[in-house]
């Protein structure tokens, strides 16, 4: 493992991070690195129990940064991981703090509910952390909260939780807050068993992804081919169901294409009720790329079975943001 750790990371600092709870040598040196500074250096992300016991270990880490506690504290209180003790511990806390700004009764009690909202722009401000990390990580935690396995987002927003994590001009508590949120996505993204993609030609398989050469080639042959099948079908009613077919291929290969893309029904109703109106609506899914890391629908089409989280969804997410 040391080995390991010094070819991917360069070092064996954040060792905390690659070791496994269940194996009993990793459980005594776990006990040795349970620290916060741990947990942030380590290349693979720590689980929640993990990093809840380096909080606990390390109280004073945080300092007095009542909103990176308070975002710590509420993505913790609501990972279904950590057991009933802690998630009461982490209540207690959350009702503990103290604040009278208006602003903070109503920010505490939609975390506490699972409801977050999000806190004003100069509050923000005032705590010199940027709004975009913050209010995505305040949407993630609630697409979480709401959807399960289907709400991890997209990956534009898990870059920018990654972004906001590696940023040392943010404070501990909102590092260690964006730390704990990447590694419950990152446990629902691995726990999908669908490891290789989904063939471009397996049409029912509509919770699947399509990538962008793949739906080009499949709406040509839609639009040029079903037409052509329509006329030389015979019968005015055998016409009627071709042209009813390819449109559900259609419907189905843009439903996939925006999969690929990290998007889902919603997206795809708006541009079904647009294309009513301009036709030509499908034809801009052409030119946008797809997720290039695995999504709530799956490995990318392209990956071939290559494993692209194999050293994590950190080290991933890092290679996007350069």
């Amino acid at each position: 493992m040391l080995q390991r750790l010094q070819r991917e990371q360069g070092s064996c600092a954040g060792l905390l991070g690659w070791l496994q709870a269940s194996d009993p040598v990793h459980g005594l040196l776990v006990q040795k690195l349970f620290n916060v500074q741990q947990a942030l250096d380590s290349a693979a992300l720590p689980g929640n129990a993990q990093l809840y016991t380096c909080i606990e270990s390390d109280p004073d880490a945080c300092g007095e940064d009542v909103l990176g506690l308070m975002l710590l504290w509420g993505v913790l209180y609501h990972d279904p991981t950590l057991n009933a003790e802690q998630h009461r511990a982490l209540l207690q806390s959350i009702a503990a703090v103290s604040c009278e700004d208006d602003w903070f009764e109503a920010f505490r009690n939609g975390l506490i509910k699972g409801d977050p909202v999000w806190p004003p722009e100069k509050v923000l401000k005032d705590f010199g952390v940027e709004k975009l990390v913050v209010y995505s990580l305040l949407d993630t935690l609630k697409s979480l909260l709401r959807h399960g396995a289907a709400g991890v987002p997209r990956n534009k927003a898990l870059s920018i939780l990654q972004y906001g994590k590696d940023n040392p001009e943010n404070s501990v508590g909102l590092r260690l807050a964006l730390t704990a949120l990447l590694s419950w996505n990152e446990r629902l993204l691995l726990a999908n068993g669908d490891k290789r993609p989904v063939p471009a030609m397996a049409f029912w398989r509509l919770g699947s992804r399509l990538g962008r050469k793949a739906f080009i080639g499949q709406v040509l042959g839609c639009v040029l081919l079903t037409p052509y099948l329509a006329l030389m079908s015979g019968t005015a009613l055998s016409g009627i169901g071709v042209l009813l077919l390819g449109t559900l291929l259609l419907l189905g290969a843009i439903l996939r294409r925006l999969h690929d893309m990290g998007r889902g029904i919603p997206m795809f109703l708006i541009f079904g009720c647009l294309s009513l109106v301009l036709p030509f609506m499908p034809l801009l899914l052409f030119g946008f790329p797809g997720d290039k890391l695995p999504n709530r629908y799956g490995v990318p089409p392209d990956s071939g079975g290559e494993d692209t989280l194999s050293g994590g969804l950190q080290t991933a997410l890092r290679r996007l943001n350069g």
